[in-house]
């Protein structure tokens, strides 16, 4: 099969999410990927990040290059402000006549619609595939800056004619996707085997190993609108002994983040954003990993990427109770967002023995849960999907 993916995140986003694993993947394995990058669901602002990612696809705007093997990468030129009717007309006349354009100078004359992004899909008249799968990783509408209603109508309507929907969280099965004619529960995955490199004893970041122990780590995005950045200040104001890690760029997806009052405590440091290859060196110089959510809409309908990716280094966990990690709570210490029970986790998690077995269960719950397996499994969903939808098998 060959895939074009509609993607809510561009290809060279330093965080990988499901939309690039699974896309590097089918092509390694044969298929044909178009992917393209994000069309921008959220109105963009003035600040700094805004400005530079919009500069950065002027400079690209509607290119199409090989990324790796069976990959091509398209950034279509649309108007972000998707909330306007207009506006939404204009990008579907952008649209379809350039994404077909890419699609035929890779040879693709029979694809799957692979999306993420469940506005796009009405801009594409007139593009025939050989099936339509949404795969649905958070729930979209409770997102800062997001046309809500319109995120919502379009979602029930794309779930209603999808040949496939996909959901990385049990909640996300709920609402408009319930009312799929095939719906799936498959969730996040991790690279294991990337990951897996942080059992090693290999030297640590010299910038970490600067860094005195115990320390606490996190990495990924850090935005307000998921972490609870009141409950780590929270947490290591009372304790100066331990030190707070962050690895990851500040603001993604909510510019209006503010880490001013972390910043100032002398056991918080910022490390930056860093590549895939450097994680699993920051990842072994972690004591202890965390996942400390907050608890909203956006948040109870999500499954952090992060958590097979800590499991797969044997790390113990110490998260908010999110939803979506309920079946693997067992394998984590889970706490309520306060600041006193987030610090007994945290001191139970660090007083963890190197040789406890919770670690190697921990290993290899992650093991059966890699984006290797995850993309044989949804290309076989798929291909399923789409053969029952055949006349043949109607009759």
């Amino acid at each position: 099969m060959d895939f074009v993916v509609l993607a809510t995140a561009d290809w060279d986003n330093p965080l990988w999410t499901n939309k690039q694993q699974l896309s590097s993947r089918w092509g390694a394995a044969g298929h044909k990927v178009l992917y393209v990058d994000s069309l921008g669901l959220r109105r963009p602002g003035v600040s700094g990040r805004d400005l530079g990612r919009m500069w950065r696809r002027l400079k690209r705007a509607n290119r199409l290059r090989a990324a790796a093997p069976g990959v091509w990468v398209f950034s279509p030129l649309v108007i972000p402000l998707h909330d306007s009717a207009w506006v939404r007309k204009v990008n579907r006349r952008l649209l379809a006549n350039r994404l077909r354009r890419a699609m035929s100078r890779i040879g693709m004359t029979d694809a799957v619609l692979w999306t993420y992004n469940p506005l796009a899909v009405a801009q594409l008249v007139g593009i025939e595939w050989s099936g339509v799968v949404y795969h649905c990783v958070d729930e979209l509408a409770g997102s800062p800056g997001i046309p809500s209603e319109l995120i919502e109508h379009s979602e029930a309507e794309l779930c209603r004619t999808a040949d496939l929907v996909v959901v990385s969280a049990t909640g996300l099965a709920d609402g408009p996707r319930s009312a799929a004619r095939r719906l799936e529960y498959l969730p996040n995955a991790a690279d294991f085997e990337l990951f897996h490199r942080a059992v090693r004893d290999d030297p640590i970041p010299e910038d970490l190993a600067r860094i005195d122990r115990p320390r606490v780590g996190f990495f990924g995005a850090i935005s307000d609108y998921k972490l609870d950045l009141e409950l780590l200040e929270g947490v290591f104001r009372r304790r100066p002994e331990w030190q707070l890690v962050l690895v990851g760029p500040i603001g993604e997806g909510d510019p209006g983040t503010r880490v001013a009052a972390l910043q100032q405590l002398p056991n918080v440091h910022f490390m930056g954003s860093r590549s895939r290859e450097e994680l699993p060196g920051y990842l072994q110089g972690f004591d202890v990993c965390l996942l400390p959510n907050r608890l909203n809409r956006y948040t109870r309908h999500m499954f952090p990427l992060k958590f097979f990716e800590y499991l797969s280094a044997g790390k113990p966990v110490v998260m908010t109770p999110l939803p979506s990690l309920e079946a693997f709570r067992h394998l984590a210490f889970v706490a309520d967002a306060n600041p006193d029970a987030f610090s007994l986790s945290i001191e139970r998690a660090l007083a963890e023995s190197r040789d406890d077995p919770a670690r190697d269960r921990r290993i290899d719950e992650a093991r059966q849960h890699d984006w290797n397996l995850q993309a044989e499994r949804l290309a076989a969903l798929t291909r399923e999907a789409i053969d029952a939808e055949t006349p043949e098998n109607q009759d």
